[in-house]
């Protein structure tokens, strides 16, 4: 199986005038095609997970930190971050990562079917016709000249799924995707989010409110456990 990312000996902290919190991932190996739901009691430190995973948070520390893209060439993330790469982290995140937020993070001024089509076009793979299979599946095909003040919580956190979806990226990074829509709908999402994963070799990882680690699911949990803390430190593991 290809491994798409590795995370080894990463640690990340945030402190505040009279907390500090750590984050500590021994050995976290994500493969090419596989769906992973990361786990755990709230404040243990999910979010920080994920925004290491999207590339969108530097890590405090870290001996290996690869992104391995389908055509063999490796990314080393630790020395993007070590030299300050700014704008290549911001290419490879562009290209080869889709994001879903909680809020959603519409533009407001693009109406549905853009905002879709936006990820496509900063990839340069446009595909019209892959957007409006998209928007079908999610039930927003009726919403594709609408602008997200007319939406609905749910229907924009849709437009935001299928946005992250539109230019196929190899990783695909949700945080609680499914928190804004009804039972149904959060199953029509998953199981667009596992088909997608099988599909296309691309390899998810998300948070959710929901139990979702149900065999009939087939996602694999990445934990995230709290450890003994002692005084104002808090201290957090992730284990697979």
């Amino acid at each position: 199986m290809n491994i798409l990312m590795e995370m080894e000996g990463l640690e990340q902290r945030f402190e505040s005038t009279d907390r500090r919190f750590i984050l500590t991932i021994p050995h976290l190996h994500l493969l090419s095609g596989h769906a992973y739901v990361v786990t755990g009691p709230s404040g243990v430190g999910k979010t920080a997970l994920l925004e290491l995973i999207g590339l969108t948070a530097r890590p405090f520390s870290s001996q290996t930190f690869l992104f391995h893209h389908q055509n063999g060439e490796t990314e080393n993330i630790h020395q993007m971050w070590q030299k300050g790469q700014e704008r290549k982290l911001a290419m490879l995140r562009r290209s080869s990562l889709g994001f879903v937020l909680q809020t959603g993070g519409l533009f407001g001024y693009l109406n549905v079917r853009d905002n879709i089509m936006l990820s496509q076009g900063l990839a340069g793979c446009r595909d019209d016709d892959f957007a409006t299979q998209l928007m079908n599946r999610l039930g927003i095909h009726t919403l594709a000249d609408q602008y997200p003040s007319a939406l609905s919580v749910g229907q924009r956190q849709r437009t935001a799924i299928a946005r992250a979806l539109a230019h196929c990226p190899p990783l695909l990074v949700a945080d609680e995707p499914t928190s804004a829509l009804d039972p149904s709908m959060s199953q029509k999402v998953l199981d667009l989010l596992l088909e997608t994963a099988s599909a296309s070799g691309t390899t998810i990882v998300l948070t959710s409110h929901d139990s979702i680690t149900s065999p009939t699911n087939n996602m694999i949990p990445i934990k995230v456990e709290p450890l003994v803390g002692e005084g104002n430190q808090w201290h957090s593991e992730v284990r697979l």
